[in-house]
C-alpha cells in the first residue's frame, strides 16, 4: 500500500509541476515532501540525509561564482570577439553564438549564460530586421548542452557526481576511455552546426550591436573570478584524494572571491544571486525520492525493467536513452533522474553491467533529449519569455520543429560515439 501512495504522490506531483510556472515550482516540491513526511513515506530521522547537503552547497557556490564572472563582464566580451569573427554572416554568427553559450555553460549556469547572450541577439535582430527566433533558440539549445558537459555546469551533473562519488576528471575520462564530455562536444557542434546552416541564412549588419557591448568592465575581478573558479575546477578534480564533498569545493571558490573584495554590499551580493528556489525545488525533490526508495517502489521499478528488457546490452541502453529523450522533452529531467539513480544500480547489480555504461545512457537521453519542447528545461523557458517581451511569438509547433531538428542532430553523434567506445 506504502509503494502505491508514494507513487501516486510522486506522479501527481510531476503532473503539477509541468502545469506550474517556473518560479512556483519549489513551493510543490516543499508541499510534496511535507506530504510524504506527514503520511509516513519517509522516515523524519532520514530526512536531513536525504536532503543532500553537498549537491545543495556545490550548487549554491557555483551561483554565486557564475554571478561575480558575469559581472566583470567576461561573457559579454566572449559574445563581442564572436561577433567580430563573423563579421555580418548570420550563419557564422548562429554557430559562434550557440557555441560561446555552450562554452560558457560550461562554467556558468544555463539561464544566466542566456541572459547575458540575449541582448546581443535582440540588438542584432533589431538593427538588422531578421528574425530573432532561431538565433536566440540556437544559443539556449547549445547551453542546455554545454551545462551537461561537465561537473561544474548543470545541478543534474552534480546529482550523479554525488550519488556515484564522481570527480571532476570522471566527466572527461573515465577508466581511460572518453567520459560524457566528449560526447556532449561532439553533439554540441554537429547540432549548432547543422542548425545555423538550415535556419540563419541572411547577412546582418552586426556594428551596431557590436558598439553595445562593452566587454570586461571590471579586469581585477575577472582575473579573480577566474581564478576561483579554475580552483574549484582543481579540488573537485582532485575530492576523492583530499576525502572532501562536493561543496567545499564550491564555498572554498566563493570565499577566495569575497576575501578580495571583502564588503558587506559584496556579502550582499553574493547571497542575492544564489537560486534560493532551485535549492528549495531541489530540497523537496530529495525528500520524495527518499519517500520513493523507503517505500520499494524503486525496487519495483528495477524489477519490472529487468523483467521486460532482460540483460541484453544494446536493449537496456538504447531503451534508456529513448525513453530519458521523451520523458526529458516534456518535464523537467532533475525529478526523472533522481528516481532513475538507483534503478541504474539495480540494473548493473542483477545484469551485471558497468553502472557507468548505465548511467552515461541515463545522462545522454535525458540532457540531450530536453531541447524538444520547452517544457523541458528553464533555460528553454527563459528563450520563450524572452522572446515574447520582445515582441516575437514562438508558436509550440515552430519550436517543436527547430527543438526537434537540434536534437536529432545532438543525439546522433553522441549516442554513436557512445557505442563505439562503451559497447
Amino acid at each position: 500500500m506504502r509503494e502505491v501512495i508514494a507513487s501516486a504522490l510522486f506522479v501527481t506531483t510531476i503532473a503539477i509541476l509541468v502545469l506550474t510556472r517556473e518560479e512556483k515550482r519549489y513551493l510543490v516540491s516543499l508541499a510534496s515532501a511535507a506530504i510524504a513526511i506527514a503520511l509516513g513515506l519517509v522516515n523524519l530521522n532520514s530526512v536531513i540525509d536525504y536532503l543532500n547537503l553537498d549537491v545543495l552547497g556545490l550548487i549554491g557556490g557555483a551561483c554565486v561564482v557564475s554571478a561575480y564572472l558575469s559581472k566583470s563582464g567576461i561573457t559579454e566580451e566572449v559574445a563581442k570577439r564572436a561577433l567580430e569573427v563573423s563579421k555580418g554572416d548570420l550563419r557564422k554568427l548562429g554557430a559562434l553564438l550557440g557555441l560561446t553559450s555552450g562554452v560558457i555553460s560550461l562554467f556558468i549556469e544555463n539561464v544566466t549564460t542566456l541572459i547575458m547572450l540575449a541582448p546581443v541577439v535582440f540588438s542584432i535582430a533589431r538593427y538588422s530586421e531578421i528574425d530573432a527566433v532561431p538565433l536566440l533558440l540556437v544559443v539556449a539549445f547549445a547551453s542546455n548542452l554545454g551545462g551537461a558537459a561537465l561537473l561544474v555546469g548543470d545541478p543534474q551533473s552534480a546529482l550523479a557526481a554525488s550519488y556515484f562519488n564522481l570527480d571532476f576528471i570522471d566527466f572527461i575520462v573515465k577508466d581511460g576511455k572518453p567520459s560524457i564530455f566528449w560526447m556532449v562536444l561532439v553533439g554540441l557542434i554537429v547540432s549548432t552546426l547543422s542548425f545555423s546552416y538550415a535556419f540563419l541564412k541572411d547577412t546582418v549588419d552586426f556594428e551596431s550591436a557590436l558598439r553595445k557591448l562593452k566587454g570586461v568592465t571590471d579586469s581585477d575581478l575577472a582575473k579573480v573570478s577566474l581564478t576561483a573558479l579554475g580552483v574549484k575546477i582543481f579540488l573537485l578534480s582532485i575530492r576523492k584524494v583530499l576525502g572532501i564533498g562536493l561543496a567545499p569545493a564550491a564555498l572554498v571558490a566563493v570565499a577566495i572571491i569575497l576575501l578580495y573584495r571583502r564588503s558587506l554590499e559584496d556579502l550582499k551580493f553574493s547571497l542575492q544571486s544564489v537560486e534560493w528556489k532551485l535549492l528549495l525545488f531541489l530540497a523537496g525533490l530529495f525528500v520524495l525520492v527518499g519517500a520513493l526508495e523507503d517505500s520499494g517502489v524503486m525496487k519495483v521499478v528495477a524489477n519490472v525493467l529487468k523483467e521486460c528488457l532482460g540483460c541484453d546490452y544494446f536493449v537496456i541502453t538504447s531503451s534508456i536513452i529513448i525513453v530519458s529523450v521523451i520523458i526529458s522533452s516534456v518535464m523537467d529531467n532533475v525529478p526523472y533522474l533522481l528516481a532513475m539513480f538507483p534503478v541504474i544500480e539495480s540494473l548493473s547489480d542483477h545484469c551485471h553491467i558497468y553502472w557507468f555504461k548505465l548511467l552515461l545512457a541515463l545522462l545522454l537521453g535525458a540532457t540531450l533529449g530536453g531541447n524538444v519542447t520547452y517544457f523541458g528545461t528553464s533555460t528553454n523557458v527563459a528563450a520563450v519569455q524572452l522572446l515574447a517581451e520582445a515582441g516575437y511569438r514562438v508558436p509550440f509547433r515552430r519550436f517543436v520543429k527547430l527543438g526537434l531538428f537540434y536534437t536529432i542532430f545532438a543525439l546522433g553523434p553522441a549516442v554513436l560515439i557512445y557505442y563505439l567506445i562503451w559497447s
